[in-house]
């Protein structure tokens, strides 16, 4: 018997009366044309100084009825069958027959192939294809992707740092789009706990968002739910994994929070919840109202100012102007919590204040990075 999909779904009301419905238009898997994907350069040496390397050029996926349609791209090692497949790149909203393209960025693409083990400096050799979904008014409709063919290709990945296993941030700050959110990372790798430090932006008070499993809604869709508290700034909340789950809209006190996401209970912790990452110390007087504001990079997630020291002096890091929660000590070790003071030589400086491991914050002092353009 073959699956069936209505478009549009009427259900009476506890079928307490008997009436006689319409269907619309009909989706049906086995009908569906898959997209064609052009074939690539047979070889490519990633470099970081390229921020893209290549465009995915396919035709569009005919699912038989007139829907807005959503594709992402993933790469796998040969012979993997996409098992392991790894996004690198999205495409959402798009409606009609014309042919679409998608840009690949490096950086993505090259964290992707290291992810699957590959090691920088090797040649390797990787598939891709495109998988297309219905889009809904909010996300996907689940069972409804349609693979492209594979392409093949050999990449050659550069050295970079560590990439560490992750989930989406999804939200009104980011305009729903995938390529701009920022994520929770899973620094112990065992893709269970998921940290970091997000900023909602200015427009932090009306924010809603939820959390995704990759760059895409079909690989956890995680939001509010029947059961999830509305109490706002809770420290926890339980969230529910379905295209029908809510935005959750907790957390709009504050423009940054760090989150700690358990993804076998589906659980949102808050650690803390901020407006300001700052500097103080003897360049600034220790003063309050004083502090040198750091800002947050999309690129990484981590806090950064540019410096200047006229003398040798002493500094350390602290949230919202208060000595709360403060962070001392060296920059080759992790920071403490009221640990002693940050000692540093006269000069100019790009100071970066990494939070995102929320029990494990780091810093590093710059002198080559001052001034220097940030992503």
């Amino acid at each position: 018997m073959k699956k069936i999909l209505n478009t549009v779904l009427v259900v009476s009301a506890l079928l307490l009366t008997a009436c006689t419905v319409e269907k619309g238009p009909v989706f049906n898997p086995e009908d569906a044309v898959p997209s064609v994907l052009e074939p690539i350069d047979e070889s490519y040496e990633l470099a970081d100084s390229v921020e893209s390397f290549f465009s995915l050029n396919f035709t569009p996926t005919d699912f038989g009825v007139e829907v807005a349609r959503s594709y992402t791209a993933y790469v796998d090692l040969a012979g993997s069958s996409f098992a392991n497949r790894q996004a690198i790149g999205t495409l959402n909203g798009t409606v009609g027959d014309e042919p679409l393209s998608m840009v690949i960025g490096t950086a993505d693409f090259n964290g992707a192939v290291l992810g699957l083990g590959a090691a920088f400096g090797e040649p390797v050799d990787v598939e891709i294809y495109v998988v297309a979904s219905i889009m809904g008014e909010s996300s996907v409709v689940a069972g409804t992707e349609v693979a492209s063919n594979p392409i093949a290709t050999t990449v050659t990945p550069y050295d970079m740092a560590k990439v560490y296993p992750k989930v989406y941030v999804i939200g009104d700050y980011c305009g729903w789009d995938h390529s701009q959110t920022l994520f929770l990372y899973s620094y112990a790798e065992d893709e269970e706990n998921y940290v970091g430090v997000i900023d909602f932006g200015e427009g932090y008070e009306t924010n809603g968002f939820k959390l995704t499993g990759d760059a895409n809604w079909d690989n956890g869709n995680w939001g509010s739910g029947s059961m999830t508290s509305t109490d706002p700034e809770a420290p926890s909340i339980t969230l529910w994994d379905d295209g029908g789950s809510g935005n959750i809209t907790n957390y709009s006190t504050y423009r940054y929070y760090s989150f700690h996401f358990v993804k076998s209970s589906l659980t949102l912790n808050m650690n803390k919840g901020f407006n300001q990452v700052g500097i103080a110390g003897d360049l600034t007087g220790w003063a309050d109202g004083a502090d040198i504001v750091m800002t947050q990079m999309r690129s990484d997630q981590r806090f950064y100012a540019d410096v200047e020291f006229p003398a040798a002096g002493g500094f350390k890091f602290r949230l919202d102007g208060l000595w709360d929660t403060n962070w001392g000590g060296t920059v080759d070790a992790p920071l403490s919590q009221g640990g002693d003071n940050i000692s540093i030589e006269a000069g100019n400086y790009r100071i970066y204040l990494d939070l995102n491991d929320w029990d494990n914050p780091t810093a590093v002092i710059s002198a080559e990075d001052y001034g220097a353009p940030v992503e």
